[in-house]
């Protein structure tokens, strides 16, 4: 798979509909499916990767690889507190690409170790979505991108002014939920 250069999170809490919005996405865009807590998750992840299979979306479940594997999505993302799983998930399901979630330096080289094939460093800038979590900031995330050949991508915060500094410091792309629904 090609790495595309931006994902797109869901997110139930903001009671977006991720069918809509991933019918929508800009070319290069994949999407990280986290609509954990809606009665018709199974439903609904099928739908979605209808739609992304139609438009050559890559599709990451997140924190199910079971639910990943059973819709033929492209791979599984996991939270941070999920990378010391990733070489069980990989025996079970050598199918899936698996990206995780890192909040710090240490994350990052232990997804890297654990064999994860992308990471999410969070929260880059402010945001909305976790507006108390203290930002790592672009020069502290440079140094993290910087010390590791793992594609890693931004996530947290992320406008169209930011594009310029991310590519510069070196990420693969950015994940967002607001610059894609609002």
């Amino acid at each position: 798979m090609q790495l595309p250069i931006a994902f797109y999170f869901t997110d139930d809490a903001r009671g977006s509909c991720p069918l809509e919005i991933s019918k929508a996405l800009p070319p290069n865009t994949g999407v990280i499916f986290r609509h954990y807590n809606v009665p018709h998750r199974i439903s609904l992840a099928r739908k979605l990767a209808k739609i992304c299979r139609k438009n050559g979306t890559p599709l990451f479940v997140a924190k199910t690889p079971g639910l990943a594997a059973s819709i033929s999505a492209t791979g599984c993302h996991l939270p941070e507190n999920f990378i010391a799983m990733v070489p069980a998930i990989r025996r079970r399901f050598p199918q899936l690409y698996i990206s995780a979630a890192c909040h710090s330096e240490t994350a990052v080289i232990a997804a890297r170790q654990m064999g994860v094939d992308l990471a999410f460093l969070s929260p880059v800038f402010a945001t909305k979505s976790h507006p108390d979590a203290k930002n790592l900031g672009i020069l502290q995330a440079a140094q993290i991108t910087h010390a590791t050949s793992l594609p890693i991508y931004a996530l947290g915060g992320i406008t169209p002014n930011h594009f310029n500094a991310v590519r510069s410091a070196g990420f693969a792309g950015f994940g967002a939920i607001g610059f894609f629904e609002d």
